[in-house]
């Protein structure tokens, strides 16, 4: 009997080491697997991003003319940097269709106020009805454009609503 008892012992240490080496082999599998599986799943997300990038971009190529319009309106949005003369032009312009005497200054935009883009800043002086400023800063906040006004400044000078009006603007640039 006691051969018997280590016969079977030495068997279910067998069995139990058996199993021990599936379960094993079985994890690692099942582990390479998973991660397998995972990078699959990852590898068809990027190539569908990437597809859509390129359906994007066969779409751009497709609508060029139509954005190049955008595009166009875009850059003409900012002005000359070298020669702001068109938009002082502007300026001039509408102050005078405004019936508003004007006197344009260009000023230092602070490097706390420029952001990203680069900017010139002017200073305008209007003199003349208070509506007609407001309209002439109405058509400036309307122009193509891309103005952003920092300070107002309102001073009455007569009895019949003649005002003057300070304004300090930066423009974005090219």
């Amino acid at each position: 009997m006691n051969f018997n008892k280590k016969i079977y012992f030495v068997f279910f240490l067998w069995i139990i080491f058996f199993f021990l080496l599936l379960k094993i082999g079985v994890f690692f599998f099942v582990g390479e697997f998973k991660n397998f599986s995972q990078n699959i799943v990852l590898q068809k997300k990027v190539q569908n991003l990437l597809e859509l990038r390129i359906k994007d971009f066969e779409n751009f190529q497709k609508n060029h003319f139509f954005y190049q319009s955008i595009f166009k309106k875009i850059e003409n949005s900012f002005v000359n940097k070298e020669a702001p003369i068109e938009f002082m032009e502007f300026l001039e312009k509408e102050a005078k269709d405004a019936n508003l005497s004007i006197k344009i200054s260009p000023f230092v935009v602070s490097t706390k106020e420029k952001g990203y883009w680069v900017s010139l800043g002017f200073q305008i002086l209007l003199q003349g009805n208070f509506s007609n400023c407001l309209r002439f800063l109405e058509r400036v906040e309307q122009s193509p454009w891309l103005v952003e006004i920092l300070q107002i400044n309102v001073e009455k000078i007569s009895e019949i609503n003649d005002v003057r009006f300070s304004l300090k603007i930066k423009v974005f640039t090219k």
